[in-house]
Protein backbone atom coordinates (compact mmCIF):
# COMPACT_ATOMS: atom_id res chain seq x y z
CA UNK A 1 0.00 0.00 0.00
CA UNK A 2 0.83 3.54 -0.82
CA UNK A 3 0.58 6.82 -0.10
CA UNK A 4 0.56 9.87 -2.45
CA UNK A 5 2.95 12.35 -1.19
CA UNK A 6 3.37 15.00 -4.08
CA UNK A 7 1.77 15.32 -7.60
CA UNK A 8 1.64 17.51 -9.96
CA UNK A 9 1.40 17.77 -13.73
CA UNK A 10 4.05 15.31 -14.68
CA UNK A 11 5.52 13.86 -11.54
CA UNK A 12 3.86 12.14 -8.97
CA UNK A 13 5.60 11.01 -5.13
CA UNK A 14 4.88 8.19 -3.36
CA UNK A 15 5.85 6.35 -0.05
CA UNK A 16 5.47 2.68 0.58
CA UNK A 17 6.99 0.63 3.40
CA UNK A 18 11.11 0.43 2.03
CA UNK A 19 11.32 4.57 1.53
CA UNK A 20 9.89 6.50 -1.40
CA UNK A 21 8.86 6.21 -5.36
CA UNK A 22 9.45 8.86 -7.89
CA UNK A 23 7.32 8.21 -11.07
CA UNK A 24 6.71 10.11 -14.52
CA UNK A 25 3.33 10.76 -15.38
CA UNK A 26 4.05 11.29 -18.73
CA UNK A 27 6.29 8.06 -19.43
CA UNK A 28 5.86 4.56 -19.28
CA UNK A 29 5.82 2.02 -16.35
CA UNK A 30 9.41 1.75 -16.55
CA UNK A 31 10.21 6.08 -15.95
CA UNK A 32 10.29 5.78 -12.01
CA UNK A 33 12.80 5.78 -9.60
CA UNK A 34 13.32 4.63 -5.70
CA UNK A 35 14.70 6.72 -3.02
CA UNK A 36 15.21 6.33 0.67
CA UNK A 37 14.40 10.14 1.55
CA UNK A 38 11.71 12.85 0.22
CA UNK A 39 14.02 15.50 -0.36
CA UNK A 40 16.24 13.10 -2.64
CA UNK A 41 13.04 12.70 -4.70
CA UNK A 42 12.60 16.25 -4.92
CA UNK A 43 16.10 16.94 -5.89
CA UNK A 44 15.72 14.52 -8.48
CA UNK A 45 12.85 16.57 -9.75
CA UNK A 46 14.91 19.52 -9.91
CA UNK A 47 17.99 17.99 -11.77
CA UNK A 48 15.79 16.61 -14.29
CA UNK A 49 13.41 19.79 -15.14
CA UNK A 50 16.58 21.68 -15.01
CA UNK A 51 18.63 18.92 -17.29
CA UNK A 52 21.50 19.36 -14.93
CA UNK A 53 23.87 16.21 -14.79
CA UNK A 54 23.54 15.01 -11.06
CA UNK A 55 26.80 14.48 -9.80
CA UNK A 56 26.04 11.26 -7.88
CA UNK A 57 25.81 8.05 -9.61
CA UNK A 58 23.44 6.71 -7.84
CA UNK A 59 20.97 10.42 -9.06
CA UNK A 60 22.41 9.50 -12.90
CA UNK A 61 20.88 6.04 -12.74
CA UNK A 62 18.04 7.42 -11.23
CA UNK A 63 17.45 10.09 -13.75
CA UNK A 64 18.34 8.24 -16.51
CA UNK A 65 15.21 5.96 -15.35
CA UNK A 66 12.98 8.53 -14.99
CA UNK A 67 13.32 11.70 -17.88
CA UNK A 68 11.79 10.71 -21.10
CA UNK A 69 14.27 13.31 -22.51
CA UNK A 70 16.37 11.74 -25.63
CA UNK A 71 19.38 14.22 -25.37
CA UNK A 72 19.00 14.53 -21.36
CA UNK A 73 19.74 11.00 -21.37
CA UNK A 74 22.58 11.24 -23.55
CA UNK A 75 24.09 13.85 -21.84
CA UNK A 76 24.18 11.86 -19.05
CA UNK A 77 25.83 8.55 -20.61
CA UNK A 78 28.46 11.12 -21.99
CA UNK A 79 29.60 11.89 -18.61
CA UNK A 80 29.15 8.21 -17.46
CA UNK A 81 31.85 7.46 -20.15
CA UNK A 82 33.67 10.25 -19.24
CA UNK A 83 34.21 9.52 -15.48
CA UNK A 84 34.91 6.03 -16.42
CA UNK A 85 38.06 7.25 -18.38
CA UNK A 86 39.04 9.02 -16.02
CA UNK A 87 42.05 8.29 -13.35
CA UNK A 88 41.45 6.90 -9.86
CA UNK A 89 43.33 8.49 -6.97
CA UNK A 90 45.10 5.39 -5.76
CA UNK A 91 47.58 6.34 -2.23
CA UNK A 92 50.22 3.88 -2.72
CA UNK A 93 51.60 4.82 1.06
CA UNK A 94 48.09 3.87 2.45
CA UNK A 95 48.61 1.62 5.16
CA UNK A 96 52.61 2.28 6.01
CA UNK A 97 53.83 3.18 9.05
CA UNK A 98 56.71 5.99 8.50
CA UNK A 99 59.73 5.46 9.43
CA UNK A 100 61.61 8.34 11.65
Amino acid sequence: MSKLIYADHKYKILKNYSGYVLINKKGDYENHGHFKKSDTCFLAMKLIEKKEVPESDYLREAALRISTCKKYKRNIRIKQEKDKEKPKYTNIQKGVSPVF
